[in-house]
């Protein structure tokens, strides 16, 4: 060989222990078995958000009620993996499952399914001669997309009364925003292709939602047992139980992450300081946790 000629370079090959697994295809099992949790969570997002009024599970950025089956998931995964190691689910299953859950809790939640069953007869309901809505803009509400029988609107906000004498009134307003609803979740699946390729590969986003989830079913043990995970999932959740507790029992002291108790208003009373306003420092532990994904740039 020439002491010119440049040294052959070996092409480098990653070894089979560092190949990411296969994460498998969707299947019809998948489908079936998102299909079969949806209306549990729909009933658990419906009661908790649009009855109680507690916590909204779909207006954070993940999901809590898809995380929470997704972990359900991976535990029975777990139990059959011991048992009959063919029918796991892959990690292209529980993505689906997931994906699916998410979409189908976004839509029944506090700012979709809750807030619509809100105007879909309020108007008939509480239009009376003193606010003369009726001839204002009753003119305007397509009867397709309105209840528009009093009585039904009536017994719909009292309750006490059986469902079987007033569904009739409600056939065409539920298909008609069954059908619209259909028609946005595929018109937001269609810009979602438009915008992939440029986000994806010309700015490279790192999608920091979907790195939890990938996470979660990589079926790969490391990320169960990073110390950082178990040491985080400590701080925050030890902070949510103590705060749960002391609401229970408020003689308990708790640790304020957000609302009033950070605001930094009452720690400048004095003219011209006090002129800020309501300013609050909230400090939520899973926006610290996503935030951990973003690029320096967009974070600060």
């Amino acid at each position: 060989m020439s002491l010119l000629s440049p040294p052959a370079v070996t092409p480098s090959v990653r070894t089979p222990d560092r190949l990411p697994p296969n994460p498998g295809r969707i299947t019809a099992r998948a489908i079936l078995i998102a299909l079969a949790i949806i209306p549990a969570q729909m009933y658990w997002v419906g009661m908790v958000e649009g009855v109680w009024h507690g916590l909204h599970f779909t207006c954070l950025s993940l999901p809590m009620t898809a995380v929470f089956f997704l972990l359900c998931l991976m535990a029975v995964n777990a139990a059959i993996r011991r048992l009959r190691p063919k029918r796991v689910l892959t990690q292209a299953e529980l993505l689906t499952i997931f994906c699916m859950l998410a979409i189908s809790g976004v839509l029944c939640g506090h700012d979709r399914l809750v807030t619509l069953m809100g105007i879909v007869a309020h108007a008939h309901r509480f239009a009376s001669p003193e606010n003369r809505w009726e001839e204002l803009f009753f003119r305007y509400l397509s009867p397709a997309w309105v209840v528009t029988d009093r009585e039904a609107a009536f017994h719909y906000y009292t309750g006490g009364s059986s469902y079987r004498l007033y569904w009739r009134q409600w056939v065409v307003p539920a298909v008609c925003w069954t059908f619209f609803s259909i028609v946005l979740v595929f018109t937001l699946l269609c810009l979602n292709v438009i915008l992939r390729k440029r986000w994806t590969e010309a700015e490279r986003l790192s999608y920091p939602i979907v790195q939890i989830p990938l996470a979660l079913t990589d079926p790969r043990p490391g990320f169960w047992r990073s110390p950082g995970l178990w040491i985080g999932f400590a701080l925050a959740g030890g902070v949510d139980v103590l705060n749960g507790f002391a609401y229970l029992y408020p003689s308990l002291p708790s640790l304020a992450y957000y609302g009033p108790a950070v605001d930094l208003q009452q720690f400048f009373p004095d003219h011209p300081w006090r002129a800020i306003g309501p300013t609050r420092a909230d400090c939520y532990p899973f926006m610290i946790g996503l935030a951990y994904f973003l690029p320096m740039d967009i974070i600060f």
